[in-house]
């Protein structure tokens, strides 16, 4: 009995541990997720809040309309009118980050990927872009690999990656 106890306690700790690696995404619209943030807030496990939605707000709307020089006043403006009546506290989503501790505020998932790739703009089309945001890509290697997964993720291409490594050759999807 003793040892199928502490069998138990063994997966239990792995299935925490195994975890710790994946962030955890809140919606502040839902108030199971705004009670959880809070309460997430206020603990030990959180060792640093960065809410900057505001700024990534008027990012948004400066690559929107790149031509144009706004000010700070003309962005405030604009970025009030695309939150039409929303709090700014309520846009987007938190993202709590376990191996480092760290509660981020980010834009919603469609907005955070139209700043994030408005850098390929003239590079590649919009279409050529949701394409690649579609495909399952396979990367081997770890140092190479790895330095093509992470210029991928950044850039937009593929929302499901697979890493394998030798030896023995192990698959993790992303």
């Amino acid at each position: 009995m003793i040892e199928s106890e502490g069998i138990q306690r063994g997966i239990e700790r792995y299935e925490a541990a195994r975890c710790i690696w994946r962030p955890v995404v809140f919606d502040p619209t839902s108030a199971t997720d705004l009670a959880a943030i809070e309460a997430l807030a206020q603990s030990a496990a959180v060792t640093f809040v960065h809410d900057s939605i505001m700024s990534q707000l008027m990012e948004l709307q400066e690559t929107r309309l790149p031509s144009l020089k706004l000010c700070d006043e003309e962005l405030a403006g604009r970025v009030h009118a695309h939150l039409d009546g929303t709090s700014a506290s309520e846009h987007g989503r938190w993202v709590f980050y376990p191996w480092s501790g760290r509660l981020v505020h980010v834009l919603p998932e469609d907005e955070y990927r139209e700043l994030r790739t408005s850098r390929n703009r003239n590079k590649i089309t919009a279409g050529e872009q949701d394409a690649l945001r579609r495909l399952k890509i396979g990367i081997v290697g770890l140092s190479v690999g790895q330095a093509t997964a992470v210029t991928m993720a950044i850039v937009g291409c593929s929302t499901s990656s697979g890493l394998t490594w030798s030896p023995g050759v192990r698959s993790c999807t992303v």
